[in-house]
């Protein structure tokens, strides 16, 4: 497998980790906002909004037990793909993958703009450009691949 290719791969990958566990989030997300809207309540919360203290309770609990399995969830999804694109025993950025919307890496929005190939390891920098409307953001990454002693990346 190519740098170029592996560092592709992991951007999709990435990708549909971020798409999945947003749409676990959602799943827990709106069955509570559903909750609180049908006792009157729309988040921020404000003390005059609970007129039932008991059933806000519950909701808030049902709610906190399911994000704790949601995260559960999204940690361990997490953990398959550092498996997948890092060594055991190496420095990794997070033990915890960020995800939200939009997502960090695309495949349709990040590119790779130069790929250095050496005898240790290679570099493989991409470029993320999302229009927001009222403005761009560009981000720029830099994928560091180091060789196996078996010969891989």
């Amino acid at each position: 497998m190519t740098p170029k290719t592996l560092v592709t791969s992991f951007i999709e990958d990435y990708f549909w980790w971020n798409e999945r566990s947003n749409a676990l989030k959602d799943q827990i997300q709106e069955p509570h906002d559903a909750d609180l809207l049908a006792l009157g309540i729309i988040e921020p919360v404000r003390p005059d909004q609970i007129t039932d203290l008991q059933r806000y309770v519950e909701i808030k609990r049902r709610h906190s037990e399911g994000f704790t399995e949601l995260l559960g969830q999204v940690q361990a999804d997490w953990q398959r793909l550092v498996e997948k694109y890092c060594r055991p025993n190496t420095a990794r950025n997070s033990s915890f993958g960020s995800f939200g919307s939009p997502p960090s890496h695309h495949p349709r929005e990040e590119i790779i703009v130069s790929v250095k190939i050496d005898d240790k390891e290679s570099v493989v920098k991409t470029q993320n450009t999302r229009d927001y409307g009222h403005g761009t953001l560009v981000s720029d990454y830099e994928y560091h691949l180091s060789y196996w002693m078996g010969g891989g990346i």
